[in-house]
């Protein structure tokens, strides 16, 4: 080690010792605040800063808010396939089939549950059950469910075949 290199340590330990004599030493003058040259660790944050802090917090939290409800309209606005509220015009659901489902039953391939449920409400058919066959895509139902249905849809409640096409 050279003499003109000094120790980190040795300089740590001198600035440590000049400080503590400066502070210690001094008095403070009536009227008058001492000022120190470093700020005391209590007083890391002032009001002023934490207020910003939070209201810039506050203001970029409003912003994406904001974002996130236009985007959410935009998405909503956009047309679909199947939008919710606008039915099936009753012309076109008064050209739909209506049978009894004991006619439809022998063509019908059953698995091993027994009979097959109507899809809208769930509830099993039985040979003397009217259902409504939508002729695009062969699915039947219960007139009174798939009429419900059809009043805020325009699709097939099991293929989403568009049924005004």
């Amino acid at each position: 080690m050279r003499n003109t290199d000094l120790n980190p340590i040795f300089i740590f330990l001198l600035l440590l010792v000049s400080y503590n004599h400066y502070y210690s030493t001094a008095e403070p003058q009536p009227g008058k605040q001492p000022s120190f040259p470093y700020r005391s660790p209590t007083t890391l944050w002032d009001v002023a800063s934490v207020s910003v802090i939070v209201g810039v917090v506050f203001a970029t939290l409003l912003l994406i808010f904001i974002f996130l409800l236009f985007l959410r309209s935009y998405l909503l606005s956009g047309s679909s396939k199947c939008e919710v509220g606008i039915g099936i015009n009753p012309q076109l659901l008064k050209t739909f089939p209506i049978l009894l489902y004991s006619s439809l039953n022998k063509h019908v391939k059953e698995g091993d549950e027994g009979t097959l449920p109507c899809a809208v409400c769930l509830a099993d058919f039985h040979d003397n059950d009217s259902i409504r066959v939508l002729p695009p895509c062969n699915h039947f139902f219960h007139p009174p469910c798939i009429d419900a249905w059809l009043s805020s849809h325009v699709t097939c409640p099991v293929c989403r075949t568009n049924l005004n096409d």
